[in-house]
């Protein structure tokens, strides 16, 4: 019987049926050929979300709404910036996405189809140029452009 083993990326999160849907998709992630790192990026976003339902005393994929995924942004971004809380939402996206496929339960309408991205602002990034690359490039010989 297979068995993890102490230093394998792959960890359970819980024996709920949550930590079973979880361990199952890093599985079927592993079994894609995704990057250890990518893997173990997914097990930490998604036990800071069971952590977040654990809170509110759910241990079953069924009792996530869409109000407990508008709280999860809001319970990230004590401690993170705009790009790591839409980072953990795309992890959770990509997970309930995954369940919903591979599962097809009756009757459950993933919850994250009513749940909007959290915005990432947008960040004004400097010009290529300066005036010290303006003036290289006009110093530069006309013939040494090769135009053929």
């Amino acid at each position: 019987m297979w068995a993890p083993k102490k230093d394998q990326l792959i960890r359970l999160v819980s024996s709920s049926s949550l930590g079973i849907d979880v361990a199952a998709f890093l599985l079927d992630r592993k079994a894609r050929g995704l990057s250890p790192r990518t893997i173990q990026y997914y097990g930490d976003e998604l036990h800071h979300l069971r952590d977040l339902l654990a809170d509110a005393g759910i241990s079953e994929i069924l009792g996530l709404t869409s109000h407990h995924l508008r709280n999860y942004p809001l319970y990230l971004g004590r401690t993170r910036n705009p790009g790591g809380v839409h980072a953990a939402y795309r992890a959770v996206r990509a997970f309930l996405s995954w369940r919903e496929i591979e599962t097809e339960p009756d009757g459950w309408v993933n919850p994250i189809r009513k749940v909007r991205p959290p915005k990432v602002p947008q960040m004004l990034l400097e010009p290529l140029y300066s005036c010290y690359v303006i003036r290289r490039v006009i110093t530069i010989p006309f013939a040494t452009y090769n135009y053929h």
